[in-house]
């Protein structure tokens, strides 16, 4: 881990970035605030001087809720206990080892999957926008999401009609006043390097007039819209989240924010996006570091992979880009579930596989839980040498503790075979038709059901999945 001082500078030399290099805002209303609040404006780039990025480091709240449509789905960001949400932004999936676009009955499938699961919390939108819509598909896409689960959902707000959906959307469930609660958690990207576009400023003000948790999750890819170094990547990205940071707390002063950055390489011989790298766990868990340096919510990290299939190299990209950013406390993950091919695509089987990988990870002891009855001397004492520990009262309080994967943990067969030791995705398949197979939809108003129908033209009895039916 970095130390305070390496942190320090990388943060001096952001700062640096801010004042000297600037940033441009393609908002005239987002500038004209910003110089009110002490930056200089040259047209579009603003050049913020370090004391306002000070003061909106200190307006930031520490934590913020997330309330769902059922209260006891609500979650906590930044309390200390990190939430996960399944990969988002996808427009394709694996299917039977191809891969296709995505379609609203898969979206519907995949929605079923993570209220299932038992690690995903917050919903993230699949299809990339622009992507598997076709006439109503995005309405029903989203009416999905509203519709088959009862967990925080992050909503497409990028452009401005998605944005007045995932308002009305909200306003429908809720009813007018659901703005006194922050319910609707937007996340924005900087357009690397160093410019944040119309609609995300337009997002950024509409969110944060109404007190709503805005976060800022830079994307440069090293050697094309980010230098080639990793130190050079957390420079511009840490510039680029504390450029957000200033611009929402301008607009409204303690307003939920959540830190973040997803830096990648780009693969210098055609261009693609590559995550499965140590280069992207490095900066993602120093992301981290740099988010808690400054006391603030982080988002980073996820289980992504390079893979184009679920083999070796999927569990080990994926298992290395969670752990890392588990193991720092991150308190969002965004893509913590189901992604394959650098994001490119999505696969159920994967979700349950990294499903129980996240399951996993939360069980390891980051931070020691150390207590007389965890240290148990005295039980050591009791027992003495040579003794055993099968039927002392301790281990028949305790042995229940210890994790067992179900996916492919250790099973009493005569081979002594892990259920790994068959393919991984079949197995996995089993498990997405036998969860599907007894999904049952969380309770809705009537009259909410009905509104939702009609705003987003979609009945529930339109989103028969593929894998189960119904």
């Amino acid at each position: 881990m970095l130390d305070t001082g390496q942190l320090e500078r990388i943060h001096e030399a952001s700062l640096h970035v801010l004042e000297k290099t600037g940033v441009v805002f393609t908002d005239e209303i987002v500038v004209e605030a910003l110089a009110a609040a002490g930056c200089r404006a040259d047209g579009r780039r603003v050049y913020m001087p370090p004391r306002v990025v000070e003061r909106a480091i200190v307006s930031a709240p520490p934590s913020f809720p997330i309330h769902a449509r059922s209260p006891d789905r609500d979650l906590g960001i930044g309390t200390g206990r990190m939430t996960v949400a399944n990969a988002a932004g996808s427009a394709n999936i694996v299917d039977d080892g191809v891969v296709r676009e995505l379609t609203v009955e898969d979206v519907a499938d995949w929605v079923r999957l993570c209220h299932l699961s038992a690690n995903v919390e917050m919903l993230g939108y699949l299809v990339a926008p622009g992507a598997a819509v076709r006439g109503d598909g995005f309405l029903q896409s989203v009416f999905a999401s509203v519709t088959l689960t009862d967990k925080p959902i992050a909503l497409p707000v990028n452009e401005p009609q998605r944005l007045g959906v995932a308002l009305d959307l909200q306003e429908i469930i809720f009813g007018a006043d659901w703005p006194q609660r922050p319910r609707l958690i937007g996340i924005l990207n900087p357009l690397s390097p160093l410019v944040f576009g119309r609609d995300a400023c337009m997002t950024a003000r509409a969110l944060a007039c109404r007190r709503q948790p805005v976060g800022v999750t830079p994307c440069p890819m090293s050697g094309t819209t980010g230098p080639a170094t990793v130190a050079g990547m957390l420079v511009l990205e840490h510039a680029e989240s504390l450029a957000g940071l200033a611009l929402v707390q301008t607009l409204q002063p303690g307003c939920p924010f959540l830190y973040g950055g997803f830096a990648t390489s780009s693969r210098m011989t055609t261009g693609d996006v590559v995550a499965g790298t140590p280069e992207f766990w490095g900066a993602a868990a120093k992301t981290v570091e740099l988010g808690k340096h400054l006391g603030l919510p982080v988002r980073a990290g996820g289980g992504v992979t390079d893979s184009h299939q679920l083999d070796m190299q999927a569990g080990i990209e994926t298992s290395m880009g969670l752990a890392l950013v588990i193991e720092r406390g991150v308190d969002l993950i965004m893509h913590g579930g189901g992604a394959l091919y650098s994001l490119g695509a999505v696969s159920f089987e994967k979700l349950v596989i990294d499903d129980e990988i996240v399951g996993v990870l939360r069980r390891v002891p980051w931070d020691p839980f150390l207590s007389d009855e965890t240290l148990a001397v005295d039980v050591i004492d009791a027992v003495g040498p040579g003794g055993t520990f099968l039927s002392h009262k301790h281990t028949r309080r305790h042995y229940r503790d210890w994790h067992r994967p179900s996916l492919y943990g250790l099973r009493p067969r005569e081979t002594g075979l892990s259920i790994a030791a068959h393919d991984i995705a079949e197995v996995a398949g089993a498990r997405v038709a036998e969860l599907l197979g007894g999904y049952e939809p969380p309770p809705m108003d009537g009259d909410v059901l009905r509104q939702l129908e009609r705003y987003c033209d979609c009945r529930l009895s339109d989103l028969k999945g593929r894998r189960n039916g119904r």
